[in-house]
């Protein structure tokens, strides 16, 4: 019997349900019969994924001529990092503190007489090299939308950061923003000092032989980056340098030979920095949107008068807005997957040049993690 009462009630059911039905379509305004036939269904809204940023320190200055730089990770954490990615509402931070690294030494090994004079060449190596390590481990448990951020530290730290990139992504667009190109050749420059050559020592057209320059080993040929193995290296339709004004003639051939995308700041004062971005866009994600990015952010890009706390400055670069515009539209992408943050020293000039320094660093930080004039806070 009350097997039977429930069937009576489920045809009730079923008999009620087709005649609203057999009502919804023939109404002239449907939608809102819809809306009552589904009045009773409970619905539930999926909170949105946060995804997560690892925030790693590269205290390293020793990559060019001047101490300083190895401050700038304290700091932007100290300027309110974590307050100001708590404002956006996507993100969740993973803090790995600050890599620690040794110093040069007099006892280091040097470079063959060959290779020319390369500066604190043995630490610099293993500095990098433990930076590659720690990226590769960050980005091999990353999610789809996480993001790894490395802060330095002299621009000798992207030498670890897209190499531990390449472990995991050896497909990476590399978007090089600097006044310079970092294709300088040791023995052959006009520069020793590793911050000049990163991009160099990281391209797989031989230009270097790593066997050659003590620490450098790992990047080599039978180097290895934890089970990795050997390294992967850039191919160079890999490679955008942006905002280049000061380059070295070995630099402009290496360009020119291996076409390079590249574009100068007359390229942006010509065209603006909009349809800059477009191209370089287009050149790295229009055959595949799945590439993963890399910005490496030297703030020797931007004009002096804008950020004062630079060793080497080079007067008529990226403005304010333009500076900020090259991270929003790489972070609008949504396949910025690391970003390197380098070169800013806020021992160099007054207090407030240096405070003014590093709250702009942290404002194209905050950019580069997808901040925009009207993003969403909480």
């Amino acid at each position: 019997a009350e097997y039977m009462g429930d069937i009576k009630k489920i045809k009730s059911m079923f008999i009620a349900r087709r005649n609203k039905w057999t009502t919804l379509c023939s109404h002239s305004r449907p939608q809102n019969f819809l809306r009552n036939l589904c009045d009773n269904t409970t619905t539930t809204t999926a909170t949105p994924q946060k995804s997560k940023v690892e925030i790693i320190g590269a205290p390293i200055s020793f990559g060019q001529s001047i101490q300083g730089a190895d401050q700038a990770p304290r700091l932007i954490r100290r300027a309110g990092l974590y307050s100001q990615i708590s404002t956006l509402n996507n993100w969740v931070i993973s803090e790995r503190g600050d890599i620690v690294v040794d110093p040069p030494s007099p006892h280091d090994p040097q470079p063959s007489a060959r290779m020319g004079r390369v500066n604190n060449c043995f630490a610099v190596g293993r500095a990098t090299h433990k930076i590659c390590q720690v990226v590769t481990q960050s980005m091999a448990n990353m999610k789809s939308n996480d993001l790894t951020l490395v802060m330095g530290g002299d621009h000798s730290v992207s030498i670890g950061s897209i190499g531990g990139l390449l472990q995991v992504h050896p497909n990476a667009g590399i978007i090089w923003v600097s006044a310079h190109g970092g294709l300088l050749v040791p023995g052959s420059a006009s520069s020793s000092n590793l911050n000049r050559m990163s991009l160099a020592m990281l391209l797989n057209k031989k230009l270097v032989h790593h066997a050659a320059l003590p620490g450098f080993e790992w990047l080599g040929e039978g180097g290895k980056v934890l089970e990795y193995g050997a390294p992967n290296l850039l191919d160079p339709k890999q490679i955008t340098c942006l905002a280049l004004r000061d380059l070295d003639k070995v630099e402009m051939n290496l360009i020119r030979e291996h076409n390079i995308q590249c574009f100068t700041m007359y390229d942006i004062d010509k065209h603006g920095i909009g349809d800059i971005m477009k191209r370089v866009i287009d050149h790295h994600l229009e055959n595949d949107s799945s590439t993963p990015l890399h910005l490496s952010y030297n703030f020797d890009a931007l004009d002096p008068t804008i950020v004062p706390s630079i060793h080497k400055q080079v007067t008529g670069g990226l403005t304010f807005r333009e500076a900020h515009y090259v991270a929003e539209a790489l972070a609008s992408t949504g396949s910025l997957k690391s970003v390197d943050l380098v070169e800013l020293n806020p021992t160099l000039g007054t207090a407030e040049e240096s405070k003014r320094s590093v709250e702009i660093a942290l404002e194209l930080t905050m950019s580069a993690l997808g901040r925009t004039i009207l993003n969403p806070v909480k």
